[in-house]
């Protein structure tokens, strides 16, 4: 299979596959799929590709720190994730539900999602393969301010969180915001 620079690659109209973070398990996990005709999309947070393995130096490799990668697979109502131009700043925020409550979970999301979309586009929603059980949303927004913005008014419209979803959730949660590369199919 020939590979390619990402300067020379073209956006795809859609990916089969995101691969959250470039480390060891991340590129193999892409390169097995792409392998297999899978269009695949890598997302690294670092400006460098390897994740744990370019940090290890030949020494000692821990894996399931700050820097390990996840396998997530994406909620089946949601449209498959398009490159294109979506917002200058990413929120990723990551949740772990309660016992048994990821199924809860995106049925929850199932019904919310569509009227909380009239204050910003959801990018993607998935739920975690591998490790402890997460579930992941990704929201583009133009600025931090317009996030504020458009979560203090679909809050206090009642229109999010979905109604009962909290309780399926744990009450730690980590988001990230994120600034898209110059390479980023998402921008």
């Amino acid at each position: 299979m020939p590979v390619r620079s990402m300067h020379e690659r073209l956006p795809a109209e859609r990916y089969d596959l995101i691969v959250i973070g470039s480390g060891a398990a991340g590129l193999s996990s892409a390169l097995s799929a792409a392998q297999q005709g899978l269009n695949v999309c890598v997302l690294e947070v670092s400006e460098y590709i390897g994740g744990t393995s370019a940090w290890s130096g030949g020494w000692m490799w821990i894996p399931q720190n700050h820097m390990s990668c996840d396998s997530y697979v994406p909620l089946d109502f949601l449209p498959p994730v398009e490159p294109g131009e979506y917002g200058k700043l990413y929120e990723i925020r990551t949740y772990q539900p309660t016992l048994n409550g990821l199924a809860p979970t995106i049925e929850k999301w199932r019904e919310a999602v569509p009227v909380r979309e009239q204050y910003s586009h959801l990018t993607c929603a998935m739920y975690s393969l591998d490790g402890p059980t997460r579930f992941m949303q990704i929201w583009p927004y133009e600025s931090a301010s317009a996030r504020a913005e458009a979560r203090g008014k679909s809050v206090a419209d009642g229109n999010w969180r979905p109604a009962g979803g909290p309780a399926f959730l744990r009450p730690e949660m980590k988001s990230t915001l994120a600034i898209p590369m110059a390479f980023s199919p998402l921008k």
